[in-house]
């Protein structure tokens, strides 16, 4: 394939630039920010991207993870983010990266974009599929990618490829199911409260989650890994408890204190 000689391949793309980018176009995604390196800190990284005409049109923040004997992998969470319609920038893309790959004795370029393939309501499971995607496809495995088909096991994976998303709309809670109406009333009954900040709920937000480690004999992230969170995206990360108060109440006729 015969690639437009203005297009520019850089794997050192500025932070303000980058960002831009990311946050403007339809994929963006937080896998693909900025920080995210510093967040993955036992990676090293790249900040790639194409240029054409001195307008930048892809970018792609790859991961590199050191292996024996001088070897390496490539892993590009969500990503690259550009139009996966263009099938010249795409191959320009990958092929580029691939060249820089081969210096650094790079065995496999791992990539999970974000294409949207299919909307279903939760009963409704169904294998559809949005007519684009045929088409990304072939574009990728046109660079001689390996598409590891539509795998229903999060084993399988790096990043979970089903989103639940409850859409807000007006008068919303009426549309409810009655199981989650009740629920929602069962809360307020119990006066439980919603809680939000950052690093000052970090402590005890650490706390309940080695609780769930211990209690429901799986492994998750410990407390480094979200105070690494807070501090690269302190504008927009939140902690949340729900908070069930107890409350003292004296019973009437007992003359003595109950806890609710």
């Amino acid at each position: 394939m015969e690639f437009d000689m203005s297009y520019l391949f850089f794997k050192d793309i500025n932070r303000e630039e980058f960002d831009e980018f990311v946050k403007k176009h339809e994929y963006c995604n937080l896998l693909q920010s900025y920080n995210w390196a510093k967040v993955k800190s036992n990676w090293d990284h790249m900040y790639t991207g194409v240029y054409k005409d001195n307008v930048l049109f892809a970018t792609g923040l790859v991961l590199i993870k050191r292996l024996p004997l001088s070897f390496c992998m490539y892993y590009l969470p969500r990503c690259p983010i550009m139009d996966y319609r263009d099938n010249v920038l795409v191959q320009y893309y990958f092929d580029q990266l691939k060249k820089v790959a081969k210096k650094e004795y790079c065995i496999f370029i791992k990539f999970d974009p974000a294409i949207h393939v299919n909307d279903y309501d939760s009963k409704s499971y169904n294998t559809n599929r949005y007519e684009d995607t045929d088409t990304y496809l072939k574009i990728f495995k046109s660079c001689k990618a390996i598409h590891h088909g539509y795998t229903m096991s999060i084993a399988d994976t790096v990043q979970p490829r089903f989103q639940s998303n409850v859409y807000s709309y007006e008068n919303i809670e009426e549309t409810l199911p009655k199981h989650t109406k009740r629920l929602i009333k069962d809360a307020e009954r119990r006066n439980v409260q919603i809680i939000h900040g950052q690093g000052e709920l970090l402590d005890e937000f650490s706390r309940l989650v080695e609780l769930t480690e211990s209690r429901k004999g799986v492994a998750l992230r410990d407390k480094e890994y979200f105070k690494t969170l807070l501090e690269n995206y302190s504008e927009g990360s939140v902690i949340f408890f729900s908070d069930l108060q107890r409350i003292s109440i004296r019973s009437r006729g007992k003359g003595k204190e109950d806890t609710a």
